[in-house]
């Protein structure tokens, strides 16, 4: 017992240590002062619904107080209705699932981000899910900011990934109880992990990605087929069984209790013969909801990427990502830009390898960036 007290007091002895060398740089301490005005912002910023806040919102009460996934309107609504703010509609836009036990369920969408959201919304209430989108903001500013540290100056590396943050529309999602800033941290996280030689962890966060959202999987193969090229045929198969062990619990509720592994398509709000490449291209470039401006730092990162193997298969893997998603029947309604646009802003930002001016198209990418993104920050 002494042996184990030692230990950890050498352990807590050593983070301190290397948490206070960390915050000595000035560059980290700006991140800290980040995720601080984040999460400031997200207690501060009143709780109302927006898009799919209903279900998410009422699976995590629902997980939280009753243990399970089962709607009971005499149970889950009128607890909700008693608790919320008077201004929040909730439960508006709440869609039942009809399980194949009889009971009406949640799982239109995933219950992954409500599993997330719950030791926050039992410390804060509903500005929990506001917290966690903020956090997962940081952790997107965090994985571009690492990444390009080890070959730019600290100062300009972070100046550069959280520029392109909340010059998007990326940071507005922190208001929205909504799953985005969950996707995008996990690709972040999923991309830095990988590129820092670490693939058994970057395939436990793109897992959990295409487990929660399943056209995410587009994004996961490319480190797989990296892997096979780079003769490495044992730790593929690894990472293939990482997604599957991710995918798993949330394959199992859909087909055990909803009886399909698709349940928009099966409620009617997804389906194949929806994907549209008329729908891609304004994913893309419509001025009303499109990556370009909406995320418009992807102009300058397209000027300045190096072509490579892994970040060509991962831009196409995005684009065939937004396509699937053309697959919903409403892909925009009242976000700010597409909200699945979302899902290329980190691939954007590891695509760039050295940050300059260098080049016209450079210029101009920069140029566009603080204009429209400055439009959009207005």
């Amino acid at each position: 017992m002494n042996v184990r007290v030692a230990w950890l007091r050498l352990r807590l002895a050593q983070m301190r240590t290397a948490t206070g060398m960390w915050l000595r740089v000035p560059s980290n301490l700006a991140l800290v002062a980040i995720a601080l005005f984040l999460v400031a912002a997200a207690f501060t910023v009143p709780v109302d619904r927006k898009g799919d806040g209903s279900e998410y919102i009422l699976t995590t009460e629902s997980l939280y107080y009753d243990h399970d996934l089962v709607i009971k309107n005499t149970v889950d609504i009128f607890r909700h209705i008693d608790m919320r703010p008077q201004w929040m509609d909730t439960p508006s836009g709440l869609t039942r699932m009809p399980g194949t036990d009889g009971v009406e369920r949640y799982g239109l969408h995933s219950f992954y981000y409500p599993v997330l959201c719950l030791p926050f919304y039992g410390a804060f209430g509903y500005h929990g899910f506001y917290v966690v989108n903020a956090l997962l903001l940081v952790v997107v500013i965090a994985c571009a900011y690492g990444r390009l540290a080890r070959t730019q100056p600290r100062a300009w590396a972070l100046g550069f990934a959280a520029g392109a943050v909340f010059l998007s529309a990326a940071w507005s999602y922190v208001f929205w109880t909504q799953t985005e800033p969950f996707y995008t941290a996990l690709i972040a996280l999923y991309l830095y992990l990988w590129d820092s030689g670490r693939p058994l962890r970057a395939a436990l966060c793109a897992g959990i990605a295409l487990g929660a959202q399943l056209p995410l999987g587009f994004l996961a193969v490319p480190l797989v087929l990296e892997l096979l090229v780079r003769r490495r045929p044992k730790t593929a198969a690894q990472v293939v069984g990482i997604y599957a062990l991710c995918a798993a619990p949330q394959l199992f509720y859909d087909l055990r209790y909803l009886g399909t592994i698709a349940p928009m398509a099966r409620m009617g709000l997804a389906s194949a013969r929806y994907v549209s490449f008329g729908t891609w291209f304004r994913m893309l470039f419509d001025p009303a909801m499109g990556l370009v401006w909406f995320y418009p730092v992807a102009l300058y990162c397209l000027a300045r990427w190096r072509p490579t193997w892994r970040t060509g298969s991962l831009l196409v893997a995005t684009g065939l990502t937004l396509l699937a998603m053309t697959s919903v029947y409403h892909v925009y309604a009242h976000q700010v830009g597409t909200r699945y646009a979302c899902y290329a802003l980190p691939v954007l930002l590891f695509c760039v390898d050295d940050l300059g001016l260098e080049g016209l198209w450079s210029r101009l990418g920069a140029a566009f960036t603080v204009v429209a993104g400055a439009g959009l920050a207005i």
